[in-house]
Formats: C-alpha cells, sequence, structure tokens
C-alpha cells in the first residue's frame, strides 16, 4: 500500500532558506522513504520520544527531518 506525501505550506517556506540542489535531496527522499512503510523503524527512520514537535525523525545525509 502506497501512502500520500504530503509537504505543508510551512515546510515549503523553510525549504526556501536551502539550496536547490540541498531541496531536492529532501524532498526526493522524504518522498523515496515515506511512501511505503511511513513508521517503519530503519537507520534512517527513528520514532522520538514524546514531544510536540514530531513522532519521528529522518535523516537524509546532513539533514534531519521531524
Amino acid at each position: 500500500m502506497s501512502y500520500q506525501v504530503t509537504i505543508t505550506r510551512e515546510s515549503k517556506v523553510q525549504l526556501q532558506s536551502f539550496a536547490a540542489t540541498e531541496q531536492r535531496v529532501i524532498i526526493d527522499g522524504i518522498a523515496a522513504r515515506l511512501r511505503d512503510q511511513p513508521t517503519a523503524p530503519s537507520r534512517a527512520l527513528k520514532p522520538l520520544r514524546p514531544n510536540p514537535f514530531a513522532d519521528y525523525e529522518l535523516r537524509l545525509g546532513d539533514f534531519r527531518i521531524l
């Protein structure tokens, strides 16, 4: 089963602070890793302790996506 990944307006604004190549790495990485099993822990995706920001952290090279 494939999930639909939506990038919010606020996230798009935050992405604009990165270079175009970095934006592409982040967007493509999010789509590739979260489309099929968005909650399956792996080396790149780990659950976080309860916090107000996010339930998971996605690691893409030097970037951390919450």
